[in-house]
């Protein structure tokens, strides 16, 4: 469940800061757009595997 929270909380502010940095006019700007993407990709790439594994790892009571 960590997994699947923390992904799902970085794609949004990855995501968030890489539409504000595509905004900016610079070359710095642009490569920060492009820096943020890929944390927001691996992000969710982490969220996914977290709801995958939080699917898998189902304690049943007794």
């Amino acid at each position: 469940a960590a997994g699947l929270r923390s992904g799902a909380l970085l794609a949004g502010a990855g995501g968030l800061l890489a539409i504000m940095s595509a905004l900016g006019s610079t070359s710095f700007a642009r490569a920060s757009a492009r820096a943020w993407g890929i944390l927001t990709a691996a992000a969710l790439v982490l969220a996914v595997v977290g709801w995958i594994v939080d699917t898998w790892c189902r304690i049943e009571r007794r």
